[in-house]
């Protein structure tokens, strides 16, 4: 699955986060939540495939989305 240490970061109360924005911090954790939405999504699409149809996602389209995010 993908790493959402960026979500963890923004939900800190640790104080060397204290300088960022809390309107930047909920964007970080929105795009997190739409990411495992997504994630979720297509999990769920490629579990209704038999197992050789051709893939609903690949993991360069995991590893792309977990780049956007970073």
């Amino acid at each position: 699955m993908v790493n959402f240490a960026a979500r963890d970061a923004a939900l800190s109360t640790d104080a060397k986060f204290d300088h960022i924005d809390v309107a930047e911090k909920q964007k970080v954790v929105n795009e997190c939540a739409e990411a495992e939405a997504w994630l979720r999504e297509k999990k769920q699409q490629q579990e209704s495939l038999p197992k050789y149809a051709t893939p609903v996602v690949l993991t360069s389209d995991v590893k792309r989305k977990a780049e956007a995010l970073d």
